[in-house]
């Protein structure tokens, strides 16, 4: 924006910037608390981190294959299509319960371009993907394995049609920078890193240049308490009590924090439903290094693990440069929640 000639303020409520492009220091290095790839068409980005100067590196990380907990039962994807827990039907069977959404999304997405979610003819698609699943022929059992891999809100509670849109543009830039499909095996995720980058040193370096370029324009701890707009423009109040005039106001903060600020005339329509009742995922992660032997060299099942357990998700992280020191643990929805209710101690 400023570049384009206009005077910017920006106004940030905490004392850090980058918001969840957030690096944190440990005594064994640091560690990406939440942005941790640049995808192969972030343009802006990529543009933007060459004009500051902010090095790229190959590669976001990866993670290792997935053994599987189901109702349990632990295992090995070599297992899955005979194991006796596995209750999918027709060619769902050979499928691994973490790929099972791409079956029937990537595979079958009508969306030819990354804009055609937009055309009134894919209106069609924004049912729930509970009912996009049952059109397309899905199991019970299918459905129920998609909707426990999921982070929120569920199968019931998500558009298909937001899914077919970022499906579509997440396989389109992997296929044109892999020349091919990818691995079958592998997620959307899996091969979206293989296409992306990261910064060198943490990816809080990229805000950390565009903070020093703003300089005195950039005001931390300045959370806002209210926007009040004209005809004329808006005038935006902090909670300290500073008050900023502007001709427009760009609010970049999730709308969980946007419900908290009084805004004069109040938001109409949908807009303000989507304010106010936008839901957002639910997420807990626990994060541990691996010491001594590798464990999946001991037991003989892949490094990570899919579960419909209490815990979603045991990722083994294998690092820009090959190195497999980190595990997180995550746990999503319903069970994120009863994590967090769980005293410190």
């Amino acid at each position: 924006l400023r570049d384009a000639g206009l005077s910017v303020r920006v106004l940030e409520a905490t004392d850090l910037v980058g918001g969840r492009v957030h690096t944190v220091d440990t005594v064994d290095g640091p560690l990406e608390m939440g942005a941790s790839q640049i995808g192969p068409d972030y343009a802006r980005v990529r543009d933007m981190a060459r004009r500051l100067g902010v090095k790229m590196g190959d590669g976001a990380h990866l993670y290792a294959p997935y053994a599987f907990v189901l109702d349990g039962q632990l295992i090995s994807a070599e297992d899955w299509p005979n194991s006796p827990a596995n209750r999918l039907v027709g060619e769902e069977r050979e499928r691994l319960p973490h790929t099972l959404r791409s079956l029937y999304l990537e595979s079958r997405n009508p969306f030819s371009s990354v804009d055609d979610w937009l055309d009134p003819e894919a209106a069609a698609y924004d049912i729930s993907l509970f009912e996009g699943l049952r059109q397309q022929g899905a199991s019970a059992e299918a459905i129920r394995l998609i909707d426990q891999g999921l982070v929120d809100p569920g199968v019931r509670g998500v558009s298909a049609l937001t899914l077919l849109q970022e499906d579509s543009r997440g396989k389109q830039s992997v296929q044109a920078l892999l020349a091919g499909p990818g691995d079958p095996s592998k997620d959307i995720y899996q091969r979206f890193a293989e296409a992306s980058s990261h910064f060198v040193g943490g990816m809080r370096n990229f805000p950390l240049a565009i903070a020093a370029v703003l300089g005195d324009d950039l005001r931390l701890s300045s959370p806002v308490a209210a926007i009040d707009m004209s005809d004329t423009g808006a005038e935006v109040r902090t909670e300290a009590g500073d008050r900023f005039q502007a001709d427009w106001v760009v609010s970049a903060v999730p709308f969980s924090t946007l419900r908290r600020v009084a805004i004069t005339p109040e938001l109409q329509g949908e807009q303000a439903l989507a304010v106010k009742a936008m839901p957002y995922g639910r997420q807990s992660q626990v994060w541990l290094r691996v010491k001594g032997e590798p464990y999946w060299e001991v037991d003989g099942y892949d490094a990570s693990l899919w579960s419909n357990g209490p815990l979603t998700l045991v990722r083994q992280e294998i690092g820009y440069d090959g190195s497999r020191e980190l595990v997180s643990a995550l746990s999503v929805g319903d069970n994120a929640t009863r994590i967090d209710r769980l005293p410190l101690a």
